[in-house]
Parts: structure tokens; sequence; C-alpha cells
């Protein structure tokens, strides 16, 4: 009886019919999933503003929702919901990797998203590497007993960032196109910098490699950089496969590889004096000194 039991509530673990035990399961799995991805196998850094803010939104209203009875701001919880699919969707591609180099050198996604399950499984956990279609499936529960109303707003919280993205990378490829030529027609000369606005997009590209994370696989990364921001992947994944090839799409903008982080820096401190080289993240924790000495340094001679 009791072995019949246990695999009932294994089935029940998906979706607890129960919402306060759903609520400590959501709370266990995805708390121990955080806790391991910061302080045991890091795959991602620390989120940038924006989408630190959209986790957090998205994953409190995941929690609460069972509990919500005002119709107003169940509704509000609809549109974080459906917010909450492509943040999903974005996790499952960064995990699968499908630009990276496999171990059986093939490009399929889903293959590399299996490998990489059973790769970090022999570590305990690969588990984890499932909460994206966990916290989907919630969603996909929530939608399916919604009226219409609360159908149509998870649509639009899907939409929504969606667009936004869509108005990013009309922007992400004008400023990368007059990055690069500004670095073919310059070089590694004072004018390269004076061609280069001190915008938002120059500072996302000289800061990959050292400050944004963009690679699943961090032993590729040189220092370990501490920031992840989504849509500079999603941007760099699209517009940068032609410049960098496809060994290293998503490592780095041109013209600098992964071997060449000293220019990347020395050029970051140039132009963003007032910005800082060194971001937190539990990932450097044992290492912090060594990336402030190291990194500093190289901001001092470059100047």
């Amino acid at each position: 009886m009791t072995d019949y039991r246990f695999f009932g509530f294994l089935k029940k673990v998906p979706f607890h019919p129960d919402p306060m035990k759903r609520l400590k399961l959501t709370l266990v799995y995805c708390g121990s999933g955080i806790l391991c991805n910061f302080f045991l196998l890091q795959v991602f850094c620390m989120p940038v503003q924006y989408a630190a803010a959209m986790c957090i939104a998205f994953f409190v209203a995941i929690v609460i929702f069972p509990f919500v009875q005002n119709k107003w701001l169940k509704n509000f919880l609809y549109f974080l919901l459906g917010m909450g699919v492509p943040i999903c969707l974005y996790c499952i591609v960064f995990l699968a990797d499908p630009w990276g180099i496999p171990f059986f050198n093939y490009q399929n996604p889903i293959l590399n998203y299996l490998e990489y399950v059973l790769g970090i499984l022999f570590l305990g956990l690969g588990l984890f590497a499932f909460i994206p279609f966990y916290l989907l499936w919630h969603i996909f529960k929530y939608g399916a007993s919604a009226k219409l109303i609360g159908k149509m707003l998870i649509l639009c919280g899907i939409l929504a960032p969606c667009l936004v993205l869509i108005v990013y990378l009309f922007s992400f490829k004008g400023n990368y196109d007059n990055y690069i030529s500004a670095w073919n027609q310059y070089g590694n000369t004072e004018n390269f910098a004076a061609a280069l606005p001190r915008n938002y997009f120059t500072e996302r590209f000289l800061g990959v490699g050292f400050k944004y994370h963009t690679k699943l696989e961090f032993v590729y990364d040189g220092w370990r950089p501490p920031l992840h921001d989504p849509f500079l992947n999603i941007g760099l994944w699209i517009w940068g496969a032609s410049e960098s090839g496809p060994d290293h799409w998503g490592y780095y903008p041109p013209p600098w590889g992964r071997n060449q982080l000293q220019e990347r820096i020395t050029w970051y401190a140039r132009l963003f004096p007032d910005r800082q080289l060194i971001a937190w993240c539990p990932c450097i924790l044992d290492d912090e000194e060594y990336f402030k000495t190291n990194i500093d340094s190289i901001a001092r001679a470059g100047r």
C-alpha cells in the first residue's frame, strides 16, 4: 500500500491537486534549483535588472495564483503567467545550447538538451533542468481552467515581452552593424572608440566575456562573467552568427574572441569609465579578489 501511495504522489508532483501542497512542492523544487545553480553547478548567472524583475514577478504570480480571489488581481496574475512563457522557453533554449559544441558533434537542440540533462544527472542535479517545463505545465493548467478573459490575458502576457524583444532586435541590429563597421574601418585605434556611441548596446558588446555571460559552457568564458542578459544573448544568437562563426556563435561580438579579453576590458574602461568592471555574483565568490586585481590592472594600463 505504501508503494502505491508513493507512486501516486509522484504522479501528482507536476501539478498537485492540493494548492497548499502544490505551493510547497514549487517552493522546494525551484528554491533548491536556485541554490544549486548559484552555489553548486551554475549555468545561469545573476540576471540583469529587467530580467530579474520579470522572473520575480512571474514566480510570485505562479505561487500565489491559486490563493487569490480578487477578480482584478487574478486578471493581472494571468498576464504575469503569460509573461512567464517566454521566460521558460528562453531558459530551455539556453540550456539546450543549440549553438554550442556538443560532445557528439550534432546541432539538434532537443538532443543537446537531453545531453545536458544526462550530463549533469551524474552530479545529482539533472532534475533541476526540468524546472522550466514544470512551470510551463502550471501555466498550461491554470490557462486551461481560465475563462476567456483569462486566456486572452495570458496571450497578452506572452506577446508583450516578445514585442519588446522585436523592437530591441531592430535597435540591436543597427548598433551591431555600426560596431562592426567601426572596427573594420579603424581597427584597434582611438578612432575606433571615437566612432562608437556611448550607449547601452556598445556597453553590452564590450562587456561580453568578462561582465556578461553568453554561453551555457562557462569553461569557455575566460573570466567568469557574472551577469546574464537574455535580450543580449538572443541578439547575438540571431545577428552574431555571420561574424563569429558557428563555433563562436553567442560567445563574443567581434573583433576579440574568448582568448582576447584584455582588449575588450581595455576598451570598456576607456569608453565607460563610470561603469563598474566587476559585477557581483556567487560564481566569483572563490576568486573575487583575483578578478578584481586582474581586471582593474588591465583597465588602469589601458587608460
